[in-house]
């Protein structure tokens, strides 16, 4: 098994897409937060950096490849 997520900054975590709502409405990326696990069946609490969800970045990134002019052929 590997670790597993009982609280997100002090809330507790009931499933997978709790978490993620939680993420995606309380934080950005570049900020930092409080995971709560469970690891090998010992309480642990570990401060991770949010990064930027790649389906966003992708969407970022072709909006603004979108607004760039062509620079072919010049």
């Amino acid at each position: 098994g590997g670790d597993i997520i009982v609280a997100f900054n002090g809330a507790p975590v009931n499933s997978f897409d709790a978490l993620v709502a939680e993420l995606v409405t309380t934080t950005a990326p570049g900020d930092t937060a409080t995971l709560s696990i469970l690891r090998a069946g010992a309480p642990l609490d570990v401060e991770i950096t949010i990064g930027a969800r790649p389906a966003a970045a992708t969407a970022n990134q072709r909006q603004t490849e979108e607004r760039a002019p062509d620079q072919e052929g010049q």
